[in-house]
């Protein structure tokens, strides 16, 4: 299963709607989807407002999936391996 298939269909799975809602998983699909047209469309423009909104969703996503794979010590880093983030962290 690829990025697509497992943010469409397996992330859901694992993670209620509570803490992965649908409006988080449809904008990290839209971002693959953009990322797909630039690498394998030869896409070469993303204007930049859409740009800032699938970098700020995708923070938001994995910010998510780092806290709940944390507190599920399932697949994601110890804090010796990576920053401690918050939904509030700017980068």
């Amino acid at each position: 299963m690829g990025l697509t298939g497992s943010v469409s269909y397996l992330l859901p799975l694992l993670f209620p709607a509570k803490i992965l809602s649908a409006e988080m998983l449809r904008s990290a699909r839209e971002a693959i989807q953009q990322r797909q047209n630039v690498v394998h469309g030869g896409a070469r423009e993303v204007h930049p407002d859409e740009l800032q909104r699938f970098l700020r969703s995708l923070r938001e996503f994995w910010v998510v999936g780092y806290s709940e794979g944390r507190a599920l010590r399932g697949w994601a880093f110890s804090s010796a391996n990576g920053p401690e983030i918050s939904p509030t962290s700017h980068f």
